[in-house]
């Protein structure tokens, strides 16, 4: 141990004893070659949902104002409308089945934030750049709850195999490219997300405080059926413009 200390002490004295260079002019200074670039920034979306803590870090875009509100409610401080999530040191992005990004940042990795895209049924890509979403379709089940149908927006075609089988699962008829039929429901259940619960006459849930109830349980919003407008006796036709 000695013989090394010595050896570094006259390393150092060696470089003290090295004679100064001749004065030059000054250099400009210029940042390092290796820095690492600034993340170009993105667009605002309608509103983000930034969530951080020591243990992790995500952030939701959204472009749809009803799933904006929703998040909202549980978001806290970390809502903002007309915001864009920080474009730097994401490590992974989720295209979610309703159509919203998720971005991941450390300390998570990028296995974490993938395994939890894939059990959401959403489309996955490592960086900050979001995959497509999937067309749009519109998907229904009917009779998964007795006299009920319910329907869905997805973005994400992982998420309609998934519903298709859950459907399934549970005795209903799938459904693609169409809703649920308004015309004889009672009731709707407005679901998180792009889910709506359509109750009809002939359902299990027969009394309005009963589905009430059922879509609470489930943090939904529940709204009677609005009655068609009544066609006045009194009222007159419109002429004919093709009459001449």
């Amino acid at each position: 141990m000695r013989g090394g200390a010595l050896l570094v002490a006259a390393s150092l004295a060696a470089c003290g004893d090295k004679p100064s260079a001749a004065p030059t002019s000054a250099a400009p200074v210029t940042a390092p070659s290796s820095a690492a670039p600034l993340a170009a920034p993105r667009p605002n979306a309608l509103g983000i949902c930034d969530m951080a803590s020591p243990d992790e870090h995500v952030c939701f875009e959204f472009t749809d104002a009803e799933l904006f509100d929703e998040r909202a409610r549980i978001c806290g401080t970390g809502s903002r409308r007309d915001a864009a999530c920080p474009a730097q040191d994401v490590i992974g992005t989720c295209r979610l089945p309703d159509g919203s990004v998720r971005f991941g940042y450390p300390p998570k990795t990028p296995l974490q934030h993938e395994k939890y895209c894939k059990e959401a049924r959403g489309k996955y890509a490592v960086g900050p750049d979001a995959p497509p979403p999937d067309k749009r379709t519109l998907i229904a089940c009917r009779g998964k709850h007795k006299g009920a149908c319910e329907e869905e927006e997805s973005f994400t075609l992982a998420r309609v195999e998934h519903a298709k089988d859950e459907c399934s699962a549970f005795g209903g008829t799938f459904v693609t490219g169409e809703g649920c039929d308004r015309d004889k429901s009672v009731a709707t259940c407005d679901l998180e997300g792009k889910r709506t619960i359509v109750f009809y006459p002939d359902g299990q849930l027969e009394e309005p405080d009963e589905q009430k109830t059922f879509c609470e349980e489930r943090r939904g919003k529940f709204a009677g059926a609005v009655p068609a407008p009544a066609v006045s006796s009194t009222s007159t036709a419109a002429p004919d413009q093709t009459a001449q």
